[in-house]
Parts: structure tokens; C-alpha cells; sequence
């Protein structure tokens, strides 16, 4: 396997985690109205390793920038950098 595919590999179990835990933190603080504490924790501890796998990928295949996958994933990593 190359880096690349690592990369890949890793980037979406990465992305299924940060949506999990987006979604939960969300459903915390407007449905549940409960304490969102282990959830916030967990939703901004995952941030870290999205951010560096994406701009990982991006000096691995320059090319993933320019697509449109990249454009929707880094607005899903906005509340991220909101919570930041």
C-alpha cells in the first residue's frame, strides 16, 4: 500500500467519526438539552486528525483540492474551526 491509499483509508473512517460526533453534539445541544460534554470533547479531539489527513492528502494528490469533495468536506469542518 502506498501513502496515498493509507491516507485515503484513514481520511473516512476520520470523516464517518467527525459526522458521528458532529450529529451527536448537535442533537445534544438542540433536541436533547442535555449536557454536552462528552460529546463536544470527543467532536473537537477528532478535529485535529481530520485537519492534518486533509492537508495531508492535499500534498499527496494536489490535484484533490480543486474538487468539489474537498470544497463540501472542509465546509463540514467549519463548526470545527468555529468551536476553535
Amino acid at each position: 500500500m502506498n501513502a496515498l491509499t493509507k491516507i485515503k483509508g484513514l481520511l473516512w473512517g476520520v470523516r464517518l467519526v467527525y459526522v458521528i460526533t458532529l450529529v451527536w453534539v448537535i442533537a445534544d445541544l438542540w433536541r436533547l438539552n442535555s449536557n454536552t460534554r462528552i460529546s463536544g470533547t470527543l467532536f473537537f479531539l477528532i478535529g485535529f486528525p481530520a485537519v492534518y489527513l486533509e492537508n495531508q492528502r492535499e500534498k499527496l494528490e494536489p490535484a484533490y483540492g480543486d474538487t468539489l469533495g474537498c470544497v463540501l468536506w472542509r465546509f463540514l469542518l467549519f463548526p470545527w474551526f468555529w468551536v476553535m
